[in-house]
């Protein structure tokens, strides 16, 4: 007996007039579909269009056969090929057409016949257009003052979002002001909406089609606030369809605000979660930021603290700081004048001047960009006093786009260890110092071309501008710039300067001057007088110009410049030697009887070699070992030069409290002939100071107290713990063995920080906040890692707060607000063996976040937001869960929902295996999806997807959007609210 063929197809579908290949079809769980139980059945599928003059056409890539003949397409083969044409179906309208009747009939060889229709409604394409925007606005001066909506009309765009397409299309839309500052206290990072500029003259807002709803309801927050100005000033609105599968359109024009009446006093507003100040702001103490905070005036402050996720907006105005300043969050500001110390941990915008005084130090991990607002070259955008020091790593960028500002002063620019800084500018003028540190690299000009279409303004380094080798590192160069020689020096990268004059110092065995781009690089006219050293680099450009280099430096007895090549093939000059040389990170100490790692050992070649390598080490009173080898002697033999350094980088050794020596000699080979000698000092064992300047070690527990403001460490540490009490920014590498358990501990409203250039190895655990008070910790860097256990507030007294900017990985478990209040915030990579959240237990995740974990219990509140993923093993939640933006949240196994408010945004998505919500309230907007059972109880669908394997109804599920489940098991109440609810696949 055969089956009876069915056609599945919905009443309506929308298309875009002109746009063949866009319709709600795609939108909807299955589409078009036929269903034949017969098997092999061959069947034979027709379509007419009720308009004569539509055309309709398919893909026969499947296998199916078609034939399209104007108004009417005939798609023939087994299901599987007729439902995979259909999936393509495309319907052409003449222009004007508004609605179509499309009728379909199947039949199959057994005989069996089906027949159905569709209607088809098709949207005008027409342009984006805001709808009778109101010209003038009266406004009272330096005061906020809500504007008229402005009303958004997309018709394409609305229409692709209706069709479930909205995300393949995005718009953007600027507002600006000549004077004054733009406020919307209606917006909020989860939903779905890019902002940039809020509390500036200019904001930028982007999204998707399917967020001109959210749009419009954030424009009617729009205030503004503003000088008098004679004769009123226009705000300006641009919008685009920017990009995606529509065709590019734009709407703009302006409003007036003129002005009426005085100006008031100057002020502080709260704007929903938005802080105005009308005017500036003097403050003896620290301004802390945790929102968005806007002035309209100067900021004149002791110290300055934006938290993670804060913003800082003085577009117009300067920042004179003479403390200490964080910035976690964002910051913009015509100026920055600064004679303390500066960290920017985050982002951070100048449309002018940074000014350093004399000894202030700044430093930056994600890159910087000054002087953005320039209006003619070499402005000077970078100003360093003496003794002062601007470092960091990631790219500096000083002028507008062509990156044509000027750095000057008699201070230093610094180049961290084990990072890479590349400094985009005009001109560095004389007097400047650049430096790099041991490991590190400094990028003299841009690499690539702008935007890769032009040349920026080349880079012109004076006469007068020292580069300084600070001499071996603990950290080595990685990437492409890696030398092939070993060692562990610094790098300038020369990428073809307009005018290269200036004096290197410090230049010794493992530093290199690469030259990327140049080829048949040559030394020559070597001149070893002192006092007047030097040498010329010559080499082809790829214009086949021959570019020549003189380079003044100071060449060490016995050295003598020379071509080679980095791990990526550039030509690169080194100093060689004739013979190899060992280097050191600093100085070495051990505690009694306890291992000690040597950090910074390295073995730099005094040329190429396809030789193996033999290294002869010995102590006179200690112990070596090197994995499985152990002894007062040891041999050490490797392949290649990098097996030998990463055995050299594992070395331990273990003392007897007395001085000793460290002997490392070859008399073999390319090696034949070395001979160095490593003191090691005596430690202690017990809690030492940080400050101490002595050798630290795996048997003492350090203590670093507070200095009177930041203190930057530029030293590496292998130690047994450390406890932070002070503020620490550490930019080297720091190892933890954990004493006595414990490797790292903020206590007493301590701050660490773990810098870009920081590689970081804590083998213990790590408490932050505790019974003496808050603890916090700022991981910039991008490899931290925690062997053990992460306790955040293990006391009701002790706040605890990690804000991951970089990278960070927990081995054991997080423990978050268990004991008292405490906020884990990650924009960054996040990986933890499991997570706790306390009722006191906040997570937010913004930005790209990344966060991998074991299980995911919460009792406090997790919120995810811009493109954050959560990936988990499986959710246990009483407390609040926040979707918003375009987050996602997996979790492999069953997602518990027990409590608090479960809000998923449009555009977000929460996927487990098996999901049951048993109490509290969800609400859902974007797409909640269970591979196997999903049981609800109180669910509210607002305009949302919720896709199962099984769907049982424990309570209510009501409201509008779709349903796909392949069985729905209605015990409880399905209640239809505010649209259409769309079942589909259930039975």
């Amino acid at each position: 007996m055969s089956g009876i063929i069915s056609i599945k197809v919905p009443a309506t579908i929308t298309a875009i007039e002109g746009q063949p290949t866009l319709s709600s079809l795609a939108g909807l769980p299955y589409g078009l579909a036929v269903n034949d139980p017969n098997a092999g059945a061959n069947i034979t599928l027709k379509l007419v269009a009720a308009n004569a003059a539509a055309a309709m056409s398919a893909s026969a890539t499947s296998g199916a056969t078609v034939s399209a003949n104007s108004n009417t397409l005939v798609i023939s083969g087994a299901q599987a090929q007729v439902n995979a044409a259909l999936s393509s179906l495309q319907i052409s309208e003449a222009a004007g057409t508004s609605s179509d009747l499309i009728s379909l009939l199947a039949a199959d060889n057994y005989g069996s016949l089906a027949s159905s229709t569709l209607a088809l409604t098709l949207v005008p394409q027409s342009p984006p257009a805001f709808v009778d925007p109101t010209l003038l606005v009266t406004i009272a001066p330096n005061q906020p003052q809500l504007l008229p909506d402005l009303l958004l009309a997309d018709p394409a765009a609305s229409a692709l979002a209706a069709m479930g397409l909205g995300a393949q299309e995005t718009l953007q839309l600027t507002l600006s002001v000549s004077e004054g500052v733009l406020m919307l206290p209606g917006y909020s990072t989860l939903s779905g909406i890019e902002a940039s500029g809020i509390g500036s003259g200019t904001i930028e807002l982007t999204l998707a089609a399917n967020e001109i709803g959210a749009l419009n309801t954030l424009l009617t927050s729009l205030e503004f606030a503003g000088p008098t100005i004679s004769g009123g000033q226009h705000l300006e609105y641009e919008l685009w369809n920017l990009s995606g599968v529509l065709p590019q359109e734009v709407t703009y024009g302006n409003l007036f605000l003129y002005n009426v009446g005085l100006a008031p006093a100057s002020a502080s507003y709260t704007l929903g979660g938005q802080t105005l100040v009308t005017g500036g702001e003097s403050l003896a103490g620290t301004l802390a930021v945790t929102g968005l905070t806007a002035l309209m005036g100067n900021l004149t402050a002791g110290g300055l603290s934006i938290a993670a996720g804060g913003v800082l907006e003085v577009a117009a105005n300067s920042l004179l700081l003479s403390g200490t300043a964080y910035d976690f969050g964002g910051l913009a500001a015509q100026s920055v004048i600064e004679s303390g110390q500066l960290l920017i941990g985050n982002a951070a915008s100048l449309q002018g001047e940074l000014v350093l005084g004399t000894n202030a130090v700044a430093n930056f991990a994600n890159g910087l960009v000054v002087g953005a607002g320039a209006a003619n070259d070499y402005q000077e955008g970078i100003s360093l006093a003496a003794g002062a020091i601007l470092e960091g790593s990631g790219t500096l960028s000083v002028g507008d786009f062509s990156q044509s500002g000027m750095i000057d002063g008699s201070g230093t620019l610094l180049a961290l260890g084990g990072s890479t800084l590349e400094i985009d500018a005009g001109l560095v003028a004389t007097g400047v110092h650049l430096d790099v540190a041991g490991g590190g690299v400094m990028v003299l000009g841009p690499q690539t071309p702008l935007f890769g279409i032009f040349n920026t303004t080349p880079l012109t380094i004076a006469s007068g501008v020292t580069l300084e080798f600070g001499g071996p590192g603990v950290a080595t160069i990685g990437g492409g710039f890696a030398g092939t020689l070993g060692g562990s020096g610094g790098a300038f990268v020369i990428t073809g300067p307009q005018d290269f004059s200036g004096t290197v110092t410090g230049f010794a065995v493992g530093d290199a001057l690469i030259f990327p781009g140049l080829t048949g690089l040559t030394v020559k006219d070597v001149n070893t007088l002192a006092g007047t050293s030097s040498f010329v680099v010559t080499g082809v450009d790829s214009n086949g110009v021959t570019d020549s280099y003189t380079i003044a430096a100071n060449i060490p007895a016995g050295l003598f410049p020379a071509t080679s090549f980095d791990s990526a093939g550039d030509p690169e000059v080194v100093l060689h030697s004739s013979l190899a040389t060992i280097s050191n990170g600093g100085l070495f100490a051990a505690s009694a009887g306890v291992s000690q790692p040597l950090l910074g050992l390295s073995l730099a070649l005094a040329a190429p070699t396809t030789q193996a390598l033999s290294l002869t080490l010995t102590t006179a009173h200690g112990s070596l070992s090197v994995g499985d080898s152990v002894g007062s002697a040891l041999t050490l033999s490797a392949i290649n030069l990098a097996l030998m350094n990463a055995q050299l980088a594992s070395l331990l050794y273990t003392g007897t409290g007395a001085l000793d020596v460290l002997t490392i000699s070859s008399g073999s080979g390319i090696l034949s002939g070395l001979i160095d000698y490593e003191g090691i000092g005596k430690g202690s064992t017990g809690t030492v100071d940080g400050y101490s300047g002595l050798g630290l070690t795996t048997g003492e527990f350090v203590s670093f107290g507070n200095s009177g403001g930041l203190y930057t460490d530029h030293v590496a540490h292998a130690l047994g713990g450390a406890l932070i009490t002070g503020a620490v920014d550490f930019e080297d590498p720091f190892q933890a063995s954990g004493y006595s358990g414990t490797a790292l501990e903020i206590d007493h409203n301590g701050l660490a920080i773990f810098g870009a250039a920081a590689q970081v190895a804590m083998a213990g655990n790590a408490t932050l906040g505790d019974a003496g008070g808050a603890g916090a910790l700022e991981v910039l860097s991008q490899a931290v890692s925690l062997a053990g256990t992460l306790t955040m507030a293990a006391s009701g007294a002790g706040a605890g707060s990690v804000a991951v900017l970089g990278t960070m990985s927990i081995g054991g478990a997080a423990l978050v607000g268990v004991a008292g209040n405490a906020t884990l915030y990650a924009s960054g990579d996040l990986a933890a063996g499991s997570l706790t959240l306390g009722s006191g237990g906040v997570l937010e995740a913004t930005g790209a976040a990344t966060l991998s974990l074991g299980s995911l219990s919460n009792r406090g509140g997790v919120t995810l937001a811009g493109g954050a993923l959560l990936d988990a093993a499986n959710y246990a939640g009483a407390g609040g869960l926040t979707l918003g933006g375009t987050a996602v949240m997996n979790i492999a196994g069953t997602a518990s929902l027990s409590g608090g408010l479960v809000s998923l945004g449009v555009g977000t998505s929460l996927q487990a295996a098996s999901l049951v919500e048993s109490a509290g309230q969800l609400s859902l907007a974007g797409t909640l999806a269970a591979t196997g059972a999903m049981s609800l109880s109180n669910a509210q669908l607002n305009d949302g997807w919720v896709q199962a394997g099984t769907l049982s109804l424990a309570g209510t599920l009501a409201g509008y959007g779709i349903i796909d489940a392949g069985t729905l098991i209605d015990t409880g109440t399905l209640a239809v609210q505010g649209g259409d609810l769309l079942l589909a696949g259930a039975a």
